[in-house]
């Protein structure tokens, strides 16, 4: 199919590496972003997730540790609780996999000069490459393309005026 918008019509949208730094705010968190369009949703590397109500809301406290290993503490609102299908370990094909729930929030993060509140489910990522995820559901917001050849092209400047 042949498209019919002229080129000078089309927006200019930023282009992602498929890892990026993004910083979580206002904690002003920086920390390296694996972006991953076959992923729906977004995901943060949290410890000490604990759920408690404040006037009639469930809130979510957590720490996220940083590449350093210090731990910077949040707080937010709780959207929802989200059920997201675990990984089955290799050779054990004909297993269901089991359903992991998971704390989701609302979270404002910077890539590039955008920023843009975005939800996150809070997991245990120890294990992977990358503390965070971000998903389609953010890249959307972003309205960004991905360049799967590069990484860390976008440079941080949300703080800069």
């Amino acid at each position: 199919m042949v498209s019919t918008h002229a080129a000078s019509t089309e927006e200019v949208r930023p282009i992602f590496g498929y890892v990026e730094n993004v910083t979580l705010l206002p904690e002003d968190l920086t920390l390296a972003a694996r972006i991953d369009s076959g992923a729906t949703t977004a995901s943060l590397y949290a410890v000490n997730i604990e759920q408690f109500e404040q006037e009639d809301e469930t809130w979510v406290s957590f720490e996220v540790p940083a590449a350093n290993g210090t731990l910077t503490a949040f707080t937010r609102k709780l959207v929802r609780v989200s059920r997201i299908k675990g990984r089955i370990e290799e050779g054990a094909l004909g297993q269901i996999a089991p359903l992991n729930e998971r704390p989701v929030i609302k979270i404002q993060i910077c890539i590039g000069n955008q920023i843009h509140e975005i939800e996150m489910n809070l997991t245990n990522r120890q294990n992977l490459l990358y503390p965070v995820l971000i998903g389609r559901k953010a890249l959307i917001k972003f309205a960004a393309l991905i360049d799967p050849n590069v990484e860390f092209k976008q440079k941080l400047s949300c703080n800069e005026a």
